[in-house]
């Protein structure tokens, strides 16, 4: 019995092992972004290991920090009073996760005002030894948001945002994943819809769109799980979608497309599946082999970004192949 012949006899269980495996990765898929890295890093460089030793040896508070710029209010050095900023610097003091704030009031340095930009800023230290200071952000935002839309209520125009390197860390993070999820909604309801129009049966269509969808479901899950033991580029998560889908949807229509040329031979469903399981099967072993072999090429390429693209395009390609 050959390996097609077994997957068409034991094809409940065959099911079974692949929804369970979809279940398993599906909640690490969905937090993907947050086991990838958006900040560019040497890895063994100085600067690298001064941020460590900063964090972790000497416990800086400082190791990692958010800025409050505050943009439209009276200076603090200027005769008229802000209450609600003490209130603004009392709520994001009190913040699991601030490690220490610093401001004007506290200082009176003027590196914290900017007469030129009727501007002011406010230093947050995060907690650096969690290791995903940035994570914190969405927690700084939601502190603040209640003083700052009393500020603004009190100064129209005033505005009052967040920056620095875990913030926008964070936003990349949502940025990619928003991409990422947009791109699979409009890419799937226009495949399903030519494949319809291609093959006539809603059945026969579908099955290529979900091979395409469980490729980038079970790649990214598998990829957060190496991510968080091994530095992964946030690049990877839309490479994947895109080689994923792309992958995922044509060996999908191939194997597909032998089972009805099997069936109009005049097969039975099951020998039309065994037929397809082989005739498909070594093209799209022989089309992954190749994929695989210039993801391969990419690993010896000593950049962070472009190795995290060959491992997400490796992964991908394996569980398109697997799938299929």
């Amino acid at each position: 019995m050959d390996l097609s012949q077994l997957v068409v006899r034991q094809r409940a269980w065959v099911l079974a092992l692949w929804v369970a495996t979809g279940v398993a990765l599906f909640p690490a898929a969905r937090h993907v972004g947050e086991h990838l890295e958006v900040a560019a890093r040497v890895r063994g460089s100085e600067s690298e290991a001064v941020a460590l030793a900063l964090a972790q040896r000497f416990e800086s508070p400082w190791a990692a920090y958010a800025i409050l710029v505050i943009r439209g209010v009276p200076l603090p050095d200027s005769a008229e009073p802000v209450p609600l900023r003490d209130s603004l610097l009392a709520a994001v003091t009190r913040l699991p996760g601030v490690t220490r704030v610093r401001a004007w009031r506290a200082t009176e340095d003027t590196l914290f005002v900017s007469h030129a930009a009727n501007a002011q800023f406010l230093i947050a230290g995060l907690d650096a030894r969690a290791g995903a200071e940035d994570a914190l952000v969405p927690r700084l935002r939601q502190a603040t948001a209640a003083v700052a839309a009393a500020i603004a209520a009190r100064y129209p125009g005033a505005t009052i945002r967040w920056t620095g390197q875990a913030v926008l860390n964070a936003d990349l993070r949502g940025a990619s994943a928003a991409d990422a999820t947009g791109a699979e909604r409009r890419a799937l309801p226009l495949t399903l819809l030519l494949l319809i129009l291609a093959f006539g049966t809603l059945p026969a269509a579908l099955v290529p769109v979900l091979a395409g969808a469980g490729t980038v479901l079970l790649s990214l899950g598998l990829a957060a799980r190496l991510g968080a033991h091994w530095p992964l580029s946030i690049l990877l998560q839309n490479f994947v979608t895109m080689i994923g889908l792309g992958l995922g949807i044509d060996y999908g229509l191939l194997t597909v497309s032998r089972f009805r040329e099997a069936l109009a031979a005049g097969a039975d469903p099951a020998a039309a599946a065994t037929e397809a399981g082989r005739r498909a099967g070594h093209t799209i072993a022989l089309s992954g082999l190749a994929v695989a072999i210039g993801f391969f090429a990419l690993l010896a390429v000593p950049l962070a970004e472009l190795r995290s693209v060959a491992v997400g395009g490796l992964l991908a390609t394996l569980v398109a192949v697997l799938f299929s």
